[in-house]
């Protein structure tokens, strides 16, 4: 099977409330395609001196919760996304993810981690895999935006 690569991207319009997990991007397998992670992006503009970093996390599965619904746009301008994306989360994924990678950045900083194809997430069609942040402080709109790159096959 060949494989199309994809993007989702969160808009900077979502704030983080101190110490609660927040939904930045969920993409949901179409049937019969699964969905590998390649690449995630995160910027944190908040710059103080004695501001905490943001922890971030791949889950994958869980209900899925209330949320704008995005087109993922191809990365290649003759392939068609075929899975789904939602974003701007108002009610949060539920029942029982689970976490497949975890780490965290420093405040004021930006991350690109690539995964390769060796440790790279996958989920099977229907399901799901998302991008949660926790910040330790909160983050008003317009400081946090995030991305994630990702391969149907």
């Amino acid at each position: 099977l060949s494989a199309s690569a994809c993007s989702a991207f969160s808009s900077d319009d979502f704030a983080l409330v101190a110490a609660t997990a927040k939904t930045a991007i969920r993409i949901n397998a179409a049937s019969g395609r699964k969905v590998r992670i390649v690449e995630i992006r995160i910027n944190d503009a908040l710059a103080g001196s004695t501001d905490q970093g943001i922890k971030y996390r791949i889950m994958t599965g869980g209900t899925d919760g209330t949320g704008a619904s995005f087109t993922p746009v191809p990365l290649d301008a003759s392939s068609t996304a075929v899975s789904t994306a939602k974003v701007a989360y108002t009610a949060e994924p539920t029942g029982s993810p689970v976490e497949v990678f975890v780490d965290g950045l420093p405040a004021g900083s930006k991350v690109i981690e690539r995964f390769s194809p060796d440790e790279a997430f996958l989920v099977a069609g229907s399901g799901a895999i998302y991008l949660e942040l926790t910040a330790a402080q909160a983050r008003a709109s317009g400081v946090v935006s995030a991305s994630v790159t990702f391969e149907e096959i």
